[in-house]
């Protein structure tokens, strides 16, 4: 039993290690970059479950050369973007909308929400060239106005 201990300690051991080694590593990046990102989403990309209530939360885009997942919707609801610093911002529900200013997607513009609804299986991307703040409100649709999305996308009559 003590064996089981020791391995089941080494092992969290282990994983604790890793977790400092990722959080030393942002620290110690060049320029702003190690001190714009909070400790709880430093090396993390955020890709969530619809809720079964509203969430509030900060989010800090991160430049990279790659398209960023933001929401993969499970059920219809609707997101409301507040982009807090200067930018630039793409959104899309497209995957490519890379690079950031091609069109591809729609800029956010600084202290302005931009909504957007989502259905079932709806994805929504993000990119950006540098570390921006963005407040996110994640509302979930009523269940009677879901049942009217679904049926005008059966019906072919869009939403």
């Amino acid at each position: 039993m003590t064996r089981k201990r020791n391995i089941a300690a080494l092992l969290r051991r282990s994983a604790s290690e890793e977790a400092l080694q990722q959080i030393s590593e942002d620290l110690s990046a060049h320029g702003d970059l190690g001190r714009a990102l909070p400790a709880p989403v430093r090396g993390e990309t955020r890709q969530t479950e619809s809720p079964s209530r509203t969430e509030i939360y900060t989010y800090f885009t991160r430049p990279n050369n790659k398209n960023n997942l933001f929401y993969n919707a499970e059920k219809a609801i609707r997101v409301r973007l507040l982009l807090e610093t200067a930018g630039p911002v793409s959104v899309s529900t497209r995957q490519n909308i890379l690079p950031v200013l091609s069109g591809n997607g729609i800029l956010l513009q600084t202290g302005e929400y931009v909504e957007f609804t989502l259905n079932r299986g709806d994805r929504l991307y993000v990119a950006s060239t540098s570390i921006n703040r963005m407040q996110v409100f994640i509302v979930p649709v009523p269940w009677f106005e879901s049942i009217i999305l679904t049926l005008k996308a059966i019906l072919g009559k869009g939403a």
